[in-house]
């Protein structure tokens, strides 16, 4: 079994023989056989994801130069029931902003993107 820095992941790879790298022990991840790594999920459905960037657009009137990205995200707090929608509008006239959804991507309809307040 092989196990990976985690810095392996955003380019510099070192090799772990026992799962603790001595020189950066915090950043040290047993990742599992690489062969049977998936460091993501299986993607959401391809048309799941075109149907609410459709409806972002729609509930939110927003002009075709916005670019809108979703994303379905394992919500790391105690009160979050597990899976969370990110929702992130980007323009070149305004900074990124970033929407949640406490529930899963399918399951987000326009009632929950209606008065969505964006995460500071």
């Amino acid at each position: 079994m092989l196990y990976y820095n985690i810095s392996e992941i955003f380019g510099e790879m070192h090799e772990v023989s026992s799962g603790v790298d001595r020189r950066n022990e915090r950043a040290s991840v047993c990742l599992g056989e690489i062969s049977e790594v998936s460091l993501f999920k299986p993607k959401v459905a391809s048309d799941q994801v075109r149907r609410l960037k459709d409806l972002v657009r729609e509930v939110w009137a927003l002009p075709e130069g916005v670019i809108i990205s979703v994303m379905e995200v394992e919500c790391m707090e105690a009160s979050c029931p597990g899976l969370e929608t990110n929702i992130m509008l980007m323009s070149d006239r305004s900074d990124p902003r970033l929407f949640k959804v406490d529930k899963p991507l399918a399951k987000v309809t326009s009632k929950d993107l209606t008065g969505l307040k964006e995460v500071l």
